[in-house]
C-alpha cells in the first residue's frame, strides 16, 4: 500500500519490465483524511491511462491493461486551495 505524505504532490515509478498483463488497484483518499480533493494520474510508458479526482468516500477500483509496459508512473496532486488529503493506492495486484 502507498500513502501520500506530501501536500504539494508527488509521484512514484515502477519498472514492470514488460512482464505483466493487468494491474488491479484501489485509488482514493484515506477514510481519516480531510475531505479534500486529490488528483491521481497513471501513466504507462508516458501515456496517460487514468486521470481523476478522488475525495473521501468510495474509491476508484480500476483494472489497467499493462501489457508490454516497461514503466508505470503514478502521480498525485492536491486540488488547489483544498486541505491536505491523504491519498492511498491499496491492494495493487499485477498479473501475467
Amino acid at each position: 500500500m502507498l500513502h501520500t505524505t506530501d501536500c504539494y504532490g508527488g509521484s512514484v515509478e515502477y519498472n514492470l519490465g514488460k512482464q505483466y498483463a493487468k494491474l488491479d488497484v484501489v485509488i482514493g483518499l484515506d477514510d481519516n483524511s480531510p475531505n479534500a480533493g486529490m488528483t491521481f494520474t497513471v501513466l504507462a510508458d508516458g501515456k496517460r491511462i487514468f486521470h481523476d479526482q478522488a475525495t473521501v468516500g468510495p474509491p476508484f477500483h480500476p483494472v489497467f491493461d499493462v501489457s508490454g509496459v516497461l514503466r508505470l508512473r503514478i502521480e498525485w496532486e492536491a486540488v488547489s486551495g483544498s486541505a491536505c488529503g491523504i491519498g492511498v493506492l491499496a491492494d495493487p495486484t499485477l498479473t501475467r
